[in-house]
């Protein structure tokens, strides 16, 4: 385990989404704000083929509110 009780798998996972956020996002924030509009039909396909949607957690982390 790793800090925070984060596995290595975790921290991996944690660095790809930055790494995407950075690359995919953050260089056209502004644009798209201007716009009124974001691509989000090509970053969900983006996002998916990485397998960032759809993930499962552990049912201690549900909110069963």
């Amino acid at each position: 385990m790793h800090m925070h009780g984060f596995t290595q798998e975790h921290e991996m996972f944690r660095k790809t989404v930055r790494a995407f956020v950075e690359r995919e996002i953050v260089p056209h924030v502004e644009v798209w704000e201007a716009a009124e509009i974001a691509p989000l039909h090509d970053l969900l396909k983006k996002m998916g083929n990485l397998g960032f949607l759809g993930l499962n957690y552990d049912e201690q982390y549900y909110d069963r509110a």
